[in-house]
């Protein structure tokens, strides 16, 4: 008995001489660094700035790793800061920032970005002639719509935008009314200020908030204007604009007016003014946009036409235009 109580003993004190080791050599968990993000949702090849920030050290005086996907970019001491690219669309960036402190703690910190985008649609509700080869643009007074197209990804899947949530501001007014679950359409209507240029930001995100893109863009409205071409009812419209009319005496001349990014609904119900000068002439009854000219048969003479397009239920919805008539003897 005597020696079995003295295997036990000797099994007590190599259990607490164990216990004891583990002790001594426990580590402890590394301390905690904050990472500050330049922007939180970079665009395919955009460089940002990642900030390591901890009150429980001197960070001037600490040792700084900085690692992207397990990879070691760059180190150094008070290396508080690191730039990066954006990687292509649909990518994941983990970065890791490791920090020992002048007194040998250690400190750790972590994100993920992942690199998302958002496509804007521009669909300004203004007037263009039929076969425009360009875009229609927005003009004070008029409404745009504007479609979101987002890309945003996880583990390499686009998500599903009608799953996302839209959050729309427009000049720092946050549109409540207009976001929500699937909300990726605005309209935007512009005052009548002139020359004005609207800010526009859009967050997609999902429910959970863990994948997300932010996009601007400035919605920068112009002033319609009105060109005028040769028209004949057989050959139809001329292919260049002109303001200027050539003609021989006795010959007849028609001009027709096409306005360009006025407002479809000023549009609708306008009223054309035609001048001579500063006398208001005749309108063609049939086509208001359409000036009818004889040349007089013996004179050299030139002489100026203007025409004024106005919404009637907004003076301020308006757009003029002037051209010239010279006609020579035959």
């Amino acid at each position: 008995m005597k020696h079995k109580d003295k295997k036990q003993n000797r099994a007590i004190g190599f259990f607490v001489v164990l216990f004891f080791s583990f002790g001594m050599f426990s580590v402890s968990a590394a301390g905690r660094l904050d990472m500050k993000i330049s922007t939180r949702s970079p665009a395919p090849g955009q460089q940002f700035t990642v900030s390591a920030t901890s009150l429980e050290f001197d960070t001037v005086r600490g040792n700084f790793k900085w690692y992207l996907n397990d990879k070691l970019m760059s180190s150094g001491v008070g290396k508080t800061e690191q730039t990066f690219q954006a990687g292509p669309i649909g990518s994941a960036m983990n970065i890791r920032v490791s920090a020992t402190s002048n007194t040998g703690g250690l400190f750790e910190g972590y994100t993920v970005i992942r690199i998302n985008d958002i496509d804007f649609i521009v669909h300004p509700l203004t007037s263009i002639p039929p076969l425009y080869r360009g875009a229609p643009l927005a003009v004070s007074g008029s409404k745009v719509e504007i479609y979101a197209v987002p890309h945003l990804y996880m583990n390499g899947v686009e998500a599903n935008p009608q799953n996302l949530i839209y959050e729309w501001t427009v000049d720092e007014a946050k549109e409540l009314d207009k976001s929500g679950g699937g909300r990726n359409k605005i309209a935007v209507d512009l005052d009548i200020t002139r020359d004005q240029e609207v800010e526009i930001i859009l967050t997609a995100s999902t429910i959970d908030r863990s994948n997300l893109a932010t996009k601007k863009m400035i919605l920068k409205s112009y002033y319609p204007e009105i060109n005028f071409y040769s028209f004949n009812t057989l050959t139809g419209i001329g292919k260049f604009a002109k303001t200027l009319f050539e003609m021989k005496g006795g010959d007849n001349i028609s001009i027709l007016a096409v306005p360009y990014f006025m407002s479809n609904d000023s549009l609708r119900h306008a009223q054309y003014t035609w001048r001579a000068s500063a006398n208001v002439i005749k309108q063609n009854p049939v086509n208001p946009r359409l000036l009818e000219l004889t040349a007089p048969l013996d004179s050299n003479s030139i002489s100026s036409f203007s025409l004024k397009i106005q919404d009637p239920q907004a003076i301020y919805k308006n757009v003029s235009g002037s051209l010239s008539v010279r006609a020579t003897r035959q």
